[in-house]
């Protein structure tokens, strides 16, 4: 209906003349505005809304209108798969918070029920397409309103790695708001570490290292013991999966050995880091000297055996062990041998003992 001839104007064709509202909206708001007024054209279809979000919602009634429009936009997104749902909902929900006469009551409400939902569907719709389930946590992100953060949390049990992301992206977001407010600060940690370690706190795992690195910067970015606990979780998680074969090396380990270096740790923290740490050590340290990784993932290797062995070094402080990372940086010849005899400086074997078999470590002989 309109025939654009460069990016800042058009011509009309004939048939526009009875479409010349869009030619106001265009010369009046510019193109980056169309999106307001669409989303306005969506709440026009609910009076009942529209009347709503121009004064300070009250009661269970106007909960029951916004939870119907919200409803009425969400609901397609479960099963939407040509895109059509996910556009409409984003120019609705756009609209509505971008213009000018809804209150700012109407849009601090309207965060609040639009966060209950979305974490409800997050959790009970695992089969929603991805598109869907970025769309809501987009959503999520765009109002940033501390009442998102269970439904982050929510978002980190879905199974496409990219919601996951922008779901731990979003509660990192915040940090602030989690550190002043103890209760809602360790609900996000339980939430979190049964999200990326299963129910228990243990098994499963998060697969995907780029979400995993993000979740170890967005727990040491809490301020409280059990952000330490659950990084510490997660970490033994990641490290079942590697061991059994289902993960790659990536960067996200070496980052929370960096992260916890700087951290303050209890000595239970710290005996259950360093056998962790004894076992991923020996678990690279066998792939590497075996040669039987990917070109590109050798770099992410030794990366990796050097922010481990740094980071035991600190924590077993003053007692000394192998020196893994300088006999990799030397590139001396026999480099596999020289590895596995600075390993045993660490873990031990059979026939001699290393620094981590000693009290209070006690790790178990080649750190199994």
């Amino acid at each position: 209906m309109v025939e654009f001839r460069s990016m800042s104007r058009f011509v009309p064709t004939l048939s526009s003349v009875c479409s010349w509202r869009w030619c106001v909206i265009f010369c009046i708001f510019g193109v980056t505005d169309v999106c307001v007024v669409l989303g306005q054209d969506a709440v026009a279809r609910d009076p009942a809304l529209e009347e709503l979000r121009k004064r300070i919602p009250s009661g269970a009634n106007d909960d029951a209108i916004i939870d119907g429009w919200l409803h009425g936009l969400m609901d397609p997104l479960v099963t939407g798969t040509d895109g059509s749902a996910s556009k409409s909902f984003r120019e609705a929900i756009s609209g509505v918070n971008k213009a000018s006469d809804t209150t700012s009551e109407f849009r601090a409400r309207l965060s609040l029920r639009f966060s209950a939902i979305a974490k409800t569907m997050l959790e009970q719709e695992q089969a929603m397409v991805d598109s869907g389930a970025m769309s809501i946590v987009r959503a999520l992100v765009d109002m940033d309103q501390p009442g998102s953060a269970m439904a982050y949390v929510a978002a980190l049990k879905h199974p496409a790695s990219s919601v996951r992301y922008l779901g731990v992206r979003g509660l990192l977001s915040m940090s602030d708001t989690l550190n002043s407010d103890a209760a809602l600060m360790r609900s996000v940690i339980d939430g979190v570490r049964k999200s990326c370690c299963g129910d228990g706190g243990s098994g499963g795992g998060e697969s995907n290292g780029v979400v995993a690195e993000w979740v170890y910067r967005m727990l040491s970015s809490l301020s409280v013991p059990e952000s330490i606990d659950a990084m510490i979780a997660v970490f033994q998680s990641r490290i079942a999966l590697y061991r059994n074969g289902q993960l790659l090396v990536d960067s996200a380990e070496g980052s929370a050995c960096e992260l916890l270096s700087s951290s303050s740790l209890s000595q239970a923290q710290k005996s259950l880091l360093v056998r962790s740490l004894a076992v991923l050590l020996r678990l690279d340290v066998e792939r590497y000297t075996s040669r039987q990784f990917p070109p590109d993932e050798r770099i992410f290797v030794e990366r990796r055996v050097i922010a481990c062995e740094s980071l035991l070094e600190r924590l077993v402080s003053p007692a000394k062990g192998g020196d893994i990372r300088g006999t990799i940086q030397s590139g001396e010849a026999g480099l596999e041998t020289a590895i596995q005899i600075e390993l045993l400086e660490w873990i031990g074997d059979d026939t001699s003992d290393g620094v981590l078999n000693e009290a209070p470590w006690s790790v178990a002989k080649g750190a199994p």
